[in-house]
């Protein structure tokens, strides 16, 4: 057991560990400027819990050891050490790329920026970032993210709660994670919470979004993440038409608010011309605009015509539409979804884009595919293979298993339909071949 004060300007290194895993330093008091603890040696494996028991740390002190606290690791020569700082943003701030950020238990009332690649990594259910009562920060002209990761790649996020706790209505356009001209990974974090209090139909409240414009292809993976409580989104990831996005969306949980005339919610939504990836093995359950003239969609992959998408074993259930492909191309293969009569019209899969089903994206005026590159992707290849559609519930006017019409917009379909089980429609299959001048089948 160790027991020193320390008093007045602090220096570089405070305190130094050298390999002594086994040291507890408790008891002390810290006053001062500087990173008051380091520690050389096997830092991954040293009790840094250790560190949290009965210390002070003194107004002047760059660290508070009190809970919450986030340590970032470093490399340096043979040994990593770590820096014990106030909060996350600080941590984030001292970091250099490629540093490992460890957060602790806590709730962070914070906004964070991540500018550069860093991996940080949570405690659980016990590490908790919770949105501030008003964001300072922007994503585009005025969105407001609770994380802002931007013009980098390389960034993952794990095992924490990202908690907007309903403070949507004074943070306009309110985003939980946010990428900007940026690439990265998030995994096993629970997203709850961005939403106005109450519920309502303004249309933001989106736990993941991104909007990446500058041409640079980049991935976005998210991966065994829990998404609760939105209010627009699950999941939005955007591109323009001369960007490439790769995504990886794989094993997350999404539940929607269930059938509702308050807003179309969408489950995952991938917009962008150059999309390509994989959506595979996610849980999503209600999803559905119970009002007229919308659907609320589970997956809904929107203008993605020079799109190369896997849509496969994912579980769709209490939805109003299943997959929506609006101007895309995609294979839809092995999903197991359940429909619900909700709203107007209900759907498995559509392919193209129905009159009477109208999508309710989430982005702006400026994601619009331009004549050219419509001109250049006449013809939009199309698989559905193997999937499980069901209807549950006693209505079933309306409903369709199937539907695809080609030529209702810019696009014809190259489409192939097999080995699907459709049960309990109105209409298992319908195609319809339309002419766009004049608008009849």
């Amino acid at each position: 057991m160790f027991r020193y004060l320390v008093q007045g300007e602090t220096p570089e290194a405070g305190w130094l560990n050298n390999e002594s895993g086994a040291v507890t330093l408790e008891n002390n008091t810290f006053t001062g400027s500087g990173a008051v603890i380091y520690s050389v040696g096997n830092v991954l494996e040293q009790p840094w819990e250790s560190y949290f028991k009965d210390n002070t740390f003194l107004e002047g002190s760059t660290v508070a050891l009190s809970d919450p606290a986030a340590w970032t690791i470093r490399e340096q020569g043979v040994y990593p050490f770590k820096v014990i700082r106030t909060g996350i943003q600080g941590s984030i701030d001292v970091a250099e790329p490629g540093d490992t950020v460890l957060v602790g238990p806590g709730t962070y009332v914070e906004e964070l920026t991540i500018d550069k690649p860093l991996h940080i990594i949570g405690q659980g259910e016990d590490t908790v970032v919770q949105s501030p009562d008003e964001i300072e920060q922007l994503f585009g002209a005025s969105s407001h993210p609770i994380i802002l990761i931007e013009e980098t790649e390389d960034v993952t996020i794990e095992n924490l709660v990202v908690d907007g706790a309903g403070k949507g209505n004074a943070n306009h356009k309110f985003i939980g994670v946010a990428f900007s001209n940026a690439g990265g990974t998030l995994s096993d974090l629970t997203i709850t919470g961005i939403i106005d209090t109450p519920f309502s139909g303004v249309q933001h409240g989106v736990a993941v979004s991104a909007y990446n414009t500058d041409g640079i292809s980049r991935e976005i993976s998210l991966l065994g993440n829990t998404f609760v409580d939105f209010q627009k989104n699950a999941i939005a990831l955007n591109a323009n038409e001369t960007t490439p996005l790769v995504v990886d969306i794989q094993g997350n949980t999404i539940t929607g608010a269930g059938a509702t005339d308050v807003t179309a919610q969408n489950g995952i939504q991938v917009w962008a011309a150059q999309a390509e990836g994989t959506i595979a093995d996610n849980s999503i359950s209600g999803i559905g605009y119970d009002g007229s003239g919308w659907v609320g969609s589970s997956i809904l992959l929107y203008d993605t015509v020079f799109g190369d998408l896997l849509v496969d074993n994912n579980i769709i259930e209490d939805a109003q539409m299943g997959v929506y492909l609006y101007d895309g191309s995609a294979v839809i293969s092995n999903n197991q979804i359940e429909i619900e009569k909700i709203g107007d019209f209900s759907y498995g899969i559509i392919a193209s884009d129905p009159p009477n089903a109208v999508p309710q994206p989430y982005g702006g005026d400026d994601m619009t595919i331009s004549d050219q590159t419509a001109d250049a992707r006449a013809v939009l290849p199309v698989e559905i293979l193997d999937n499980e559609i069901t209807l549950t519930g006693e209505t079933i006017t309306d409903t369709w298993g199937i539907l695809a019409e080609g030529g209702w917009t810019l696009y014809d379909l190259d489409l192939t339909i097999t080995g699907n089980i459709i049960s309990g429609f109105d209409y298992g299959v319908e195609i319809f071949q339309t002419d766009e001048s004049t608008g009849e089948i």
